[in-house]
């Protein structure tokens, strides 16, 4: 039956991304309009954060639940598990450190997910509601940085989001190596097929090709930046000149 399996490329998969498109749209409008009361955005984006913290917390107990429990998949050690984390800690505190993960790993990896899920369970399944719940959170969140709170990363950003993530693949790799698990694609084990990574090729290489088109993908999210501001800038030399 259609709503036990979930099938990437399915109609399922349109219906179900694109409410997650509106539901995150929707925050970043409330946001935006309350942005002229800075107490009340104060407000909202807490219960944003404060609702993610909980949901996140929720969601590892679930994975841990007895029935539910196996340890190759069941630990929080994803990347997404912990930028759920680290999105309720920038949202709550400002942290630059926790604005710099969630803009590049929400913007940078996390939607990868709303492309290539790796899922199978249906909306029947109780697993079809966390992953999607869980990616809502995290890509919302760092879409709410950028458009409501003004996040913009600099090149120190780009270069301490690099030396973090590389250094979470290379614990998470010798973690896999040890253990026999798959956490993050990094182990010895497949990559879920229809992924992104299966495509990448056996590993230990196509851990190398991760790191490598990571790297790209941050340095592309920095890089709009001083683009824009270019291009802004060119724009208003131009049209200053049409002026006189």
């Amino acid at each position: 039956m259609p709503a036990e399996v979930f099938q990437p490329g399915s109609l399922t998969h349109l219906v179900t991304a694109t409410v997650c498109v509106f539901a995150m749209v929707a925050a970043l409008v409330m946001g935006k309009r309350l942005l002229p009361t800075p107490a009340r955005e104060r407000r909202f984006r807490d219960a944003w954060a404060w609702g993610t913290l909980a949901f996140q917390l929720a969601a590892v107990g679930w994975w841990l639940s007895p029935d539910r429990r196996d340890w190759s998949v069941s630990l929080p050690l994803q990347l997404c598990d912990l930028a759920g984390f680290v999105a309720p800690v920038a949202l709550l505190t400002g942290r630059r450190w926790a604005r710099i993960l969630l803009y590049f790993w929400g913007l940078g990896l996390s939607t990868q997910a709303f492309i290539t899920p790796t899922l199978t369970a249906g909306p029947t399944h109780t697993h079809f509601w966390v992953f999607w719940m869980a990616h809502i959170a995290i890509v919302g969140s760092a879409l709410y940085e950028v458009v409501v709170l003004g996040f913009r990363p600099g090149a120190k950003d780009l270069g301490k989001a690099l030396a973090m993530t590389w250094s979470y693949i290379i614990l998470i790799a010798v973690f896999d190596w040890i253990s026999g698990y798959n956490y993050a694609f990094v182990g010895p084990g497949e990559a879920p097929a229809g992924t992104l990574v299966a495509a990448l090729g056996p590993w230990p290489w196509r851990v190398l090709v991760m790191m490598l088109m990571g790297s790209c993908v941050f340095a592309m999210l920095w890089g709009v930046w001083p683009l824009a501001r270019a291009v802004g800038q060119a724009a208003g030399r131009a049209s200053g000149r049409r002026g006189t």
